[in-house]
């Protein structure tokens, strides 16, 4: 293992003093491995991830939905230098996030909702503290996934662990301002509403007040659509 680990390093130092490195070619074989549970294994591709996003030539956020799903689900690896060593290789992601406007929002969104739903409390904070970093970056465009967005955080209010709440409450609050300052041609009103009728028959009162919130504020915006809808709402 000792030798391994030495080459390792060795091919990293090449790879970061190379003029160029085929990451089409090496992208595929990441996205293959990603799943692994072997805890070496995962040690190995994070640090590659983290190795070759340090390449100023290289352009690791465009890949990134390639192997983001596989992140995410080491942070719920038993190994906490594993957790914590993809943490910071998702940080510095978000980071770079920030600092860019080409950002695959729909496959990004699509992970970080399924995860935000997460039995491990660690890999489910930082999905939803992912998606309003999101909201605030990316502001109107997260406008198309508000409905996929809405139904993690509102299933989160209530979650037993006070940071999940606080961390949903604070994504709830931000995209209901996103929602709200927005035109609404840019609201699929449907689906929203489908997704928001399963919350407002919840038992646990913080997701079932920020639910009528919610119909609150849409009838405030828009109250002859949503009378037209209602039906969704309360079904005869």
């Amino acid at each position: 293992q000792n030798g391994m680990q030495l080459l390792d390093r060795l091919m990293k130092d090449v790879v970061a003093e190379a003029d160029s490195f085929d990451l089409d070619g090496f992208m595929p074989t990441l996205g293959e491995r990603i799943y692994v549970s072997s805890t070496f294994s995962r040690q190995f591709l994070v640090g590659w991830i983290a190795a070759l996003d340090s390449v100023p030539d290289i352009d690791m956020l465009q890949h990134l939905p390639k192997f983001f799903d596989g992140l995410f689900h080491m942070l719920a690896d038993e190994n906490k230098e594993i957790r914590s060593q993809t943490f910071t290789v998702l940080s510095e992601f978000q980071r770079e996030i920030r600092n860019t406007e080409q950002v695959d929002y729909e496959t990004i969104v699509q992970v970080l909702v399924h995860h935000s739903a997460s039995q491990d409390k660690f890999t489910r904070l930082t999905a939803i503290n992912w998606l309003h970093g999101l909201m605030v970056h990316g502001g109107e465009q997260l406008l198309p996934y508000c409905a996929q967005v809405l139904n993690a955080v509102l299933s989160s209010l209530s979650h037993t662990e006070e940071q999940i709440k606080e961390a949903a409450g604070r994504a709830d609050a931000t995209l209901r301002q996103l929602l709200q300052d927005s035109h609404d041609a840019q609201i699929d009103t449907h689906t929203l509403l489908l997704a928001l009728s399963t919350h407002l028959a919840s038992q646990y009162v913080p997701t079932l007040l920020a639910s009528l919130q919610w119909v609150h504020m849409l009838l405030g915006k828009s109250s002859t659509r949503m009378m037209d809808m209602a039906q969704q709402l309360w079904p005869a």
